[in-house]
C-alpha cells in the first residue's frame, strides 16, 4: 500500500489547471493528505522609462512589486470550494522558469505526488514541445499525474469513486511500481482495475511459421502465459477492496493502451518507466509520450525506485 501525505498542484489560472485542482482534492481526501497549491509568476520586467529621479533618460526602472496579498486572493478564488475540508496551503513563487521552480518545490517539500495540467494557456500543441508539463515530467523524482484539458468533441474524464483504472504492465520494475500505485488507488476509490499486457510480435515473426495455425497457437500460448503472470501479481487481499481484471493482447503497446482506455473508458492510466534516462528517451516518439499526449483521462507516470 502506498502512502501519499503531501500533494503539490501548480496552477496558472487555465482551465486545465482547474481540472488538476479537482484531481488533487479527490486524492487528498482519499489519502488524508495535505495539498500545496503553487503559483509561479514571472519576475517583474525592467522598463527603460526616462525619469530624472533614477538617473536620466534610458535608465532602467524597476516595475513596482506584485501585490502578493491580491495574487493569493486570486489563487484562492480560482480554487473555489475544491478543497473544502482539506488541509491546503498556497505558495507564490517568482521565477523566470516555472518548471525549475516546480521541481525545486517538489524537492524542498518532499512531495509525494505532483498533479498538474498537461498545458496552460499556450495550447495543447506545446505539450511535448518545450512546455512546463513536459519538462517537469522528464525530471521529477516523484510520481507525476498529468491531467488533460477538455478535447473538442471528446470530454476529458476524471478519477472518481467507482471508476476505472488502467495499468499497462510489461513486468519491468517500472511497471511493477506502477501496479502498486494502481492497486492502492483502485482500493481507495473502490474502482475497477484493468491490468493490460501488450505482447509486441514483429510482423516478420509470422514468416518463421509455415501455417497460420502455428502463428495462432504461439499467440494463444503467449497470451495465456501473460494472463497467468498478471493474475499472480495481485494479492488476494486486494481483490476484497476492488475489482481486478487482467487482459493480454498482441499488438503495438501505445495503440493497444489507447484502444483499451477508449473502449472501456478509463478514468486514470497508471504507467511506470525505468529510471530518469529511460523517460528522457521515451518522451519523444514513444509509448509514454503517445499515451500522455492522446489520453482523455489523467495519466500517472512514475519511475521504479
Amino acid at each position: 500500500m502506498i502512502t501519499i501525505t503531501h500533494i503539490l498542484c501548480p496552477v496558472d489560472f487555465s482551465e486545465c489547471s482547474r481540472r488538476a485542482l479537482d484531481q488533487a482534492s479527490t486524492l487528498a481526501r482519499w489519502y488524508d493528505a495535505r495539498v500545496t497549491v503553487l503559483h509561479v509568476y514571472p519576475p517583474p520586467p525592467i522598463t527603460a522609462a526616462a525619469t530624472f529621479e533614477v538617473g536620466g533618460p534610458g535608465t532602467p526602472v524597476p516595475v513596482p512589486d506584485v501585490d502578493l496579498a491580491a495574487l493569493e486572493a486570486e489563487v484562492r478564488a480560482f480554487m473555489g470550494e475544491a478543497f473544502a475540508g482539506v488541509a491546503v496551503e498556497v505558495r507564490l513563487r517568482t521565477a523566470p522558469s516555472a518548471h525549475r521552480e516546480i521541481l525545486d518545490v517538489v524537492s524542498a517539500l518532499d512531495i509525494d505526488l505532483l498533479v498538474m495540467g498537461s498545458h496552460g494557456r499556450t495550447g495543447f500543441e506545446r505539450l511535448f514541445l518545450g512546455s512546463v508539463a513536459e519538462k517537469v515530467l522528464r525530471s521529477a523524482t516523484c510520481p507525476v499525474m498529468i491531467v488533460p484539458a477538455h478535447g473538442e468533441g471528446h470530454p476529458a474524464r476524471a478519477l472518481t469513486t467507482s471508476g476505472h483504472v488502467l495499468c499497462p504492465v510489461d513486468f519491468s520494475d517500472g511497471s511493477l511500481a506502477a501496479l502498486e500505485y494502481a492497486l492502492s488507488l483502485a482500493e481507495e476509490g473502490d474502482a475497477t482495475l484493468t491490468l493490460l499486457h501488450v505482447i509486441p510480435i514483429p510482423p516478420e515473426l509470422a514468416a518463421h511459421f509455415p501455417r497460420a495455425a502455428d502463428v495462432d497457437r504461439v499467440r494463444a500460448e503467449a497470451e495465456a502465459d501473460a494472463l497467468r503472470q498478471l493474475r499472480a501479481l495481485v494479492p488476494e487481499t486486494a481483490r476484497q477492496y476492488c475489482t481486478v481484471e487482467s487482459r493480454a493482447v498482441i499488438g503495438s503497446p501505445a495503440h493497444e493502451i489507447e484502444r483499451e482506455a477508449a473502449g472501456r473508458p478509463a478514468d486514470l492510466i497508471v504507467m511506470g518507466v525505468q529510471g530518469r534516462g529511460t523517460l528522457d528517451r521515451l518522451v519523444f516518439g514513444s509509448t509514454t509520450e503517445r499515451v500522455v499526449r492522446g489520453a482523455r483521462c489523467p495519466v500517472l507516470v512514475l519511475r521504479a525506485r
